[in-house]
């Protein structure tokens, strides 16, 4: 198979070198500036592979990732052809609709454009770390929930002095967030990034799928997996097919997760320049101080810089009260002297359940999905297990069906979920 990739890949060199095809796209999207094709091949395609192997860790059971990988070197090759042909640009999404834990659309991504995702994550990533403020929590290695929440504990802590002086907590929510983001500003802002601190001979290219990916419009042309009545009570300014032109990211994609951080990023800075104690995890952010007064205050500030980025507050999310009566914060509540999970997150973890229970009563679901199920409890206990939750733990897997019984186990205080070995090899052998 390598054998016949480089002879397929000397081939293509040749033909370059005697003809340049024109750029070319759908009729409805149009570039910023033209790119020239990369013939010197900026990009590798061993950069392509990287992002592949990114890509499919921890997915490699999908369906999708499966589908690739039986002869990914191949499909590997045809996406960077197309990219460095300029030929490239996203696949129609997958549209659904999810109930949990609020009724919203989901856009995703087919499989290899989730791998360009990871193609410019892995080189944005790194320069918008020297960029973000450390209280910014959510899509960052290393940082996440629990570490959005420690930083709120301590926060309070420093400020009180430990629990010996009064101190406030403001915490505000964004309404609608990414569905207010305007393409536009985030582009002329993130192209002046790139230009700026990226240095690497691929820049070209970089700034290439930057634009075709950001400027995408994921609601043309998707497949829907869900009724259209889904749709009927999904508020106008929360779905991509209602919104204005030009706004709205779909959430779940790898870049509009960073994009969304550097789209705040200015915003994070301004005010943890007035405000030390500051956080944020995706739209929640919370801001610490002594004084009520000035926390008051500052709301309007806030309200008129967010509406410069076209953002605005949700009304009935502002949340003011002395830290002894306690703040919910991205999963948990932390109140004087301790944190524990909020109901509606062990609420959730409940109804994972009873839906993989309700699933494992096909015939051999259990036995095949054993990986999945493992997946999906083995996150919400990693949560829970850093906290005082042992008997939600022990709850919660009490009510778990004797069908996942015989193909897992739980290990000591009901922290992890191992699959038993016999079920392991039958689904790596679905990877084969």
């Amino acid at each position: 198979m390598i054998a016949i990739i480089r002879i397929q890949l000397e081939q293509w060199i040749q033909e370059q070198q005697q003809s340049e095809q024109q750029q070319s796209g759908p009729s409805s999207f149009r570039f910023t500036q033209k790119y020239k094709m990369d013939k010197d091949s900026s990009i590798q395609l061993s950069d392509v592979l990287e992002a592949y192997f990114h890509c499919r860790k921890n997915k490699r059971s999908t369906s999708a990732a499966i589908a690739f990988e039986i002869n990914y070197e191949a499909n590997c090759l045809d996406l960077w052809r197309e990219i460095v042909e300029r030929r490239y640009f996203p696949s129609p999404s997958i549209a659904f609709v999810v109930n949990k834990p609020v009724k919203r659309e989901i856009f995703a991504a087919c499989f290899r454009d989730r791998i360009v995702h990871h193609l410019i994550g892995l080189r944005l990533i790194p320069l918008f770390e020297g960029e973000f403020i450390d209280e910014t929590t959510n899509c960052r290695k290393g940082k996440g929930t629990s570490c959005g929440i420690n930083l709120l504990y301590n926060s309070i802590q420093k400020v009180s002095k430990a629990y010996t002086s009064d101190c406030w907590v403001l915490k505000l929510d964004l309404k609608s967030f990414f569905m207010c983001i305007d393409k536009g500003l985030l582009w002329d802002r993130l192209s002046l990034f790139i230009k700026d601190r990226y240095t690497s001979d691929d820049i070209e290219t970089l700034l290439y799928l930057t634009e075709v990916t950001l400027k995408n419009d994921p609601s043309i042309g998707c497949k829907l997996r869900s009724p259209k009545s889904k749709w009927d009570d999904i508020p106008k300014h929360k779905s991509l097919f209602t919104v204005k032109k030009g706004l709205g990211l779909a959430p779940g994609n790898l870049p509009s997760q960073i994009w969304a951080n550097f789209y705040l990023n200015p915003f994070d800075h301004w005010v943890k320049e007035r405000f030390s104690e500051y956080g944020r995890y995706v739209d929640d952010f919370y801001i610490i101080s002594p004084d009520k007064n000035a926390l008051i205050a500052f709301i309007p500030e806030i309200k008129e810089y967010l509406s410069t980025l076209g953002l605005t507050l949700h009304p009935d999310k502002i949340y003011l009260q002395h830290y002894t009566k306690g703040v919910k914060y991205i999963g948990a509540v932390v109140k004087k002297d301790r944190k524990y999970v909020s109901n509606r997150t062990v609420g959730n973890f409940r109804s994972a359940i009873h839906r993989f229970n309700k699933l494992a009563e096909q015939e051999g679901y259990a036995e095949r999905h054993a990986e999945l199920f493992a997946s999906c409890i083995n996150s919400y206990l990693g949560f829970l297990k850093q906290y005082a939750s042992y008997g939600i733990r022990r709850k919660c897997a009490s009510i778990i069906s004797d069908k996942w019984w015989n193909v897992m186990y739980f290990n000591e205080h009901f922290r992890k979920i191992s699959i038993k070995n016999k079920f392991k090899l039958k689904n790596n052998e679905k990877l084969v």
